[in-house]
This record gives C-alpha cells, structure tokens and sequence, in this order.
C-alpha cells in the first residue's frame, strides 16, 4: 500500500495539534509533527522552516493560522463549520496511515458492510459550490421509476447517517430542497452563475433538527427522555443533539431535555433506542410512537 504524501500527512499533523493546543510554539510544534510522522514510518526528518512553509501554504489554500507574538505560539481562527469538516478528513487520514503501515490488516479489521454513498460526486459538487455555478443532473426519487433531469442552484452539502446530501434551489421553485447524491446521474457543470442569497445559514437551518430533512414548518418542543443507566452512558458521551442537557444522572436513570423539531428523522433514532428509552414527554410523542408500534404490530400479525 502506498503512502500518503508526507506533505499532506504533515500538515493534517500541524492542523491537528494545533486545534489541540493553543498557542504552541514553533520548536515544539515541530517536535510534534515529527513524533507523529516517526509513529506513522515516515523515516523523514523536519526543520522549522519546512514547518513555516506548510502554514504558509495551509493559510493561502485551505485554513488560516495566526502567530501571537505575546504568547509566543501558534493559534487558529475558530470556523466551527470548518472545523468539523476537517476534523472528518483528519480521522480518515489518521486512519489511512495507520492501516498502510501495519501491512496486510483483513486479519484484524472489519469494516461496516454499508458504504458511505455519494462520495464520488462531491469534487465536482465542491467546485460548483465555490464557484457558484448551476449544475445539471438526472434524479430518480424512491417513490418514482423514472428520472427526471434538474439544473439547480447548489448550496450545501451535508452527510447524515452514512449518506450525502446536497441542498439546492430548482431554478423554478422557491423553496430549498435536499437531493441525495446516491440518487444523481449524469451530473455535470453549466457554465451559468447565480448569486448565491446572503442570508442563507446552515447552522440556522438545522438548528433544532436531528437528521437531514429541515422542516421548518414544525415546532420547536422540549422533549424529556429517559435512560436506563447503561444506555444513557452512551447518550453522554455522543449526545442526541446539540441542546442536549442533563437533567439526571444516577443508578436509576440518565434523563435528558432536548428542544428539538420533531422530525422522522429524530423519530426513527428514538423508536432505534425504546427498548432501552421512555419518553416523559411531550405526551403527543408518546402516543405517536405508540401508534407506530401498534401498526407495526397489526402488520406482523398478518403472517
């Protein structure tokens, strides 16, 4: 198996430690990096202004890197969408470089069967979105047999439980809608630029959603769930959502308050967990899990 380029290694190395650690100086900067690539067998050594030109290189591409002259040491401007997205590509490159130099690995990995879809479309999504430029594509939708061919306005891109999603405009519609990329074909760009609106904010958007589908329409409503110990643990350490708050924590339960759009999205991860989950309320939640299991009960039955 091939390495990845040292150069790249090392600067997802110098973006990582430096997210890590504020105000890092050069020298131990350097030290770092060079750990790093030394674990990961690239036998290769490092100066200070190798590491120099790589910030310089990082700044004018990709992300921006500040020097605080009073504390001597090395910051980054926060971008929390950035952050994400790049906090993403560093575990798949940390995770690339740990399986190339451990050799032949089928032995002692397994991976998850189901693929991350849509995957390949997204350099030529990322360039129509940096450049605002109208793309052209044939979607097929779950409930149709036939594709029907869609030039939008490109957005967003967005992944959900395995899946990418591109938000967009049709030119003749008014509404954002979310188009799944493993259902695109034949995409391609125009060469017609729109203007991207000035307003748009995806962390508003989803704000107070689960998942993917951002209805706006619904209310936002305090959700109150409650866990048996173990199950909450997991709740802890990978919350549901982003307004999630403790409410208990004891030998007896987790109990956690959401303010969240109640989504199918969000009702699916909770009928996911119920064997291990009560929903103290909204009561109207209640019941409308109820009502699912009573169907799903009714269908079973029928066999």
């Amino acid at each position: 198996m091939e390495h990845i380029s040292v150069k790249f290694y090392r600067q997802a190395c110098i973006y990582k430690i430096i997210r890590q650690k504020k105000y890092i100086g050069l020298s131990e900067l350097v030290e770092r990096v060079q750990e790093n690539l030394l674990m990961n067998g690239y036998e290769i050594g490092i100066s200070q202004r190798s590491i120099q030109r790589d910030i310089q290189e990082m700044n004018a591409t990709w992300v921006s890197i500040c020097y605080d002259k009073g504390h001597k040491g090395y910051y980054m401007l926060q971008d929390e969408m950035a952050e994400t997205i790049w906090e993403h590509i560093f575990e798949q490159i940390t995770l690339f470089s740990a399986l190339q130099s451990a050799g032949a690995v089928s032995d002692y990995i397994l991976l998850e069967q189901r693929k991350i879809t849509g995957v390949e479309l997204l350099p030529v999504m990322l360039k129509a979105l940096k450049s605002n430029l109208k793309i052209e594509f044939d979607y097929c939708k779950f409930t149709e047999k036939q594709s029907r061919h869609c030039v939008v306005e490109p957005y967003f891109l967005k992944e959900f439980s395995g899946r990418w999603y591109l938000l967009a405009k049709a030119a003749n519609e008014e509404f954002i809608k979310t188009w799944a990329l493993e259902r695109v074909s034949n995409l391609s760009l125009t060469s017609v630029r729109f203007k991207r609106p000035l307003q748009l904010a995806p962390d508003k958007m989803y704000e107070h959603t689960f998942g993917i589908y951002a209805d706006e329409s619904l209310p936002v409503e305090e959700v109150v769930l409650s866990f048996t110990p173990k199950a909450g643990r997991y709740v802890l350490t990978r919350p549901l959502h982003c307004s999630q708050v403790v409410l208990a924590d004891n030998d007896r339960e987790i109990k956690i308050k959401l303010n969240i759009r109640l989504t199918n999205d969000f009702l699916m991860e909770l009928l996911s967990q119920t064997d291990k989950m009560t929903v103290v309320s909204p009561v109207h939640l209640q019941q409308r899990l109820q009502d699912i299991y009573k169907r799903a009960i009714e269908r079973m039955n029928k066999f």
